[in-house]
């Protein structure tokens, strides 16, 4: 269900929406590790697999389709000659 860079907004108590991207998952899917992507010097979080499998039942995750930083990943045949190392 998850997987390696999926972006996820996770719905606190406060009802504030907090975006993660999902940097590790361990190999037995049991823990993996998030950052949040708005915060300037964010730290990951070490998170259960299953607390976000909860939350997304209860309707507290969902899955966001359009990276916001997705403009930074290019393919190398589409940058300009010049910036090429």
């Amino acid at each position: 269900m998850f997987v390696i860079n999926d972006i996820i907004s996770i719905e606190e108590a406060s009802g504030k929406k907090q975006l993660e991207r999902i940097l590790w998952i361990d190999e037995g899917n049991v823990i993996c590790y998030t950052i949040d992507i708005e915060k300037e010097k964010a730290l990951p979080i070490k998170r259960k697999i299953s607390d976000l499998q909860q939350l997304h039942a209860e309707q507290l995750l969902s899955f966001i389709d359009n990276d916001p930083y997705g403009f930074i990943y290019q393919d190398e045949e589409q940058l300009p000659e010049k910036i090429k190392c």
